[in-house]
C-alpha cells in the first residue's frame, strides 16, 4: 500500500501498531513535510468501528505571531470517548495567538489495536479590545495503522468566521470537519465506515472551545 499525498502539513505522532498509510491532508495555510515511510503491515481486522477513541487536546500559546520561539504548551486533556467529547481552554487576555490541536485516535473494539488516527489544528490571533479574530490557519491530516483500513477523504470541511460576540462578525471562527475511513477485508468485502468530526471553536479574547464526534 502506498501513501498519498493531497497537499500541506504532516506532524506525526508515535502509534501504537505497526504504520502501514500516511496521508499529508490539505492545509489552508502552511508548508508541505514528510510523512512517515512504509513498512511491514500486520494482519487485517474484522472491525465495524465499534470501539473506543481517545482524544488528546494540545494548546500552544504564542504572545506575538512573530513569537514561535517563546511558545508555550499549555494543558493536555486525554479522554476515552464512545461518541461525543466537548472541552474548553484558555484564559482571556487582551491580545496573543495560539494554536489548538485535536488528536483522534480510534481503537478496535477490544480497545487494543490502534486503527487510524485524524488530526485538525486551528491558529489564530486576537485583540480583545477590537472583539477580532485575525491570522486564522487550518490544516488536517490523517493516518492508518492496519492494512484493512483506508482514508476516504473529507466528508465535511465548513470553516467560518462567526458572532461569537454579538453585533461582530469576526468575534469568532468555526474549524469543522469530518473525515471518512473504511475496513474493508479481502472476502467479505466493507465491514465498517467512521466518520470522525472534529470542531475548534476560536475565540477573539484567546479562549476556544472543542468537540469530538465519533
Amino acid at each position: 500500500m502506498h501513501s498519498r499525498l493531497v497537499t500541506a502539513t504532516l506532524i506525526a505522532l508515535g502509534m501504537l501498531a505497526v504504520p502501514v498509510l500516511s496521508g499529508i491532508a490539505a492545509a489552508d495555510e502552511g508548508s508541505p513535510g514528510p510523512g512517515p515511510a512504509e513498512v511491514a503491515v500486520d494482519e487485517p481486522l474484522l472491525e465495524d468501528f465499534s470501539g473506543p477513541s481517545v482524544v488528546i487536546v494540545t494548546d500552544t500559546f504564542y504572545p506575538a505571531p512573530t513569537d514561535v520561539t517563546v511558545g508555550r504548551v499549555g494543558s493536555r486533556s486525554i479522554r476515552s470517548v464512545l461518541k461525543t467529547e466537548t472541552g474548553s481552554g484558555g484564559s482571556s487576555s487582551a491580545s496573543g495567538c495560539r494554536e489548538v490541536k485535536l488528536t483522534n485516535k480510534k481503537f478496535s473494539y477490544t480497545g487494543t489495536d490502534h486503527l487510524y488516527t485524524y488530526w485538525t489544528w486551528t491558529y489564530w490571533c486576537w485583540n480583545r479590545a477590537n472583539k477580532r479574530i485575525s491570522n486564522v490557519s487550518m490544516r488536517y491530516d490523517w493516518y492508518c495503522d492496519n492494512s484493512s483500513i483506508s482514508w476516504e477523504g473529507q466528508s465535511k470541511a465548513d470553516p467560518r468566521f462567526y458572532d461569537w460576540i454579538n453585533g461582530y462578525p469576526y468575534s469568532g471562527h468555526d474549524h469543522d470537519r469530518t473525515g471518512t475511513f473504511k475496513n474493508t477485508y479481502p472476502i467479505v468485502g466493507e465491514v465498517g465506515t467512521s466518520y470522525p468530526r472534529n470542531i475548534i471553536r476560536a475565540h477573539s479574547d484567546g479562549t476556544w472551545t472543542w468537540r469530538t464526534e465519533d
